[in-house]
């Protein structure tokens, strides 16, 4: 891993022609709905500008370099190539952590969230939409084969035990402190907001 202190000089350049894989060819009806999306837009929007002068990341996603917001992706999509396991950023160096419709898709969860709490300075906030397996599952559309197969769908049950866990086992001194957990009835994906906090 490399770490940069200035965000911008990990910017590729390069950016990915093809679309996210469950855009509107196919699964733009399949997991999603007009309400979530319409909550994820206005949530996304309100956190940025509260974090307007801040450091902010993307994770598995696009940003914009002009409002220090820098999309993290292992597909050539945001601004910064990297994996979110393996974040190219030093131990408490990021403000807030944005990823939508992501770790259902990272192998391993705990790890990614535990290299979130790495890089997120104390007070520091993540903000996580991910969809509920127990209205939608990935599988459902595609083998284990497929690149982008959701190796790691979640219940809202199943993240609120992962944050559990990685809570009582992290060794940095750092914990997780919930703010937010929306997991409506009916919905195809849940939201999470945790701000990181020192024990």
């Amino acid at each position: 891993m490399t770490l940069a202190s200035n965000p911008s000089d990990l910017i590729t350049g390069h950016k990915s022609t093809k679309g996210w894989w469950d855009g509107p060819d196919k699964y733009e009806n399949v997991n999603r709905n007009v309400i979530s999306a319409v909550q994820r837009e206005i949530s996304q929007t309100l956190l940025l500008a509260l974090f307007h002068d801040k450091f902010k990341i993307n994770v598995g996603g696009t940003g914009n370099p002009e409002i220090k917001f820098y999309g993290v992706n292992i597909d050539g999509s945001g601004e910064i190539f990297a994996d979110t396991t393996d974040l190219p950023f030093p131990d408490n160096s990021v403000d807030f952590i944005l990823s939508s419709h992501t770790l259902e898709h990272v192998r391993d969860v705990e790890k990614a969230i535990l290299e979130w709490i790495r890089v997120l300075k104390p007070g520091g906030i993540f903000y996580t939409i991910i969809p509920d397996k127990t209205v939608f599952t990935h599988a459902n559309e595609m083998d284990s084969l497929h690149p982008y197969y959701a190796s790691s769908e979640m219940s809202p049950s199943d993240f609120s035990a992962l944050i559990e866990r990685i809570n009582q086992n992290i060794k940095t001194g750092k914990y997780i402190k919930c703010l937010v957990f929306n997991a409506r009835q009916n919905n195809l994906d849940f939201d999470y907001m945790g701000e990181v906090c020192l024990r």
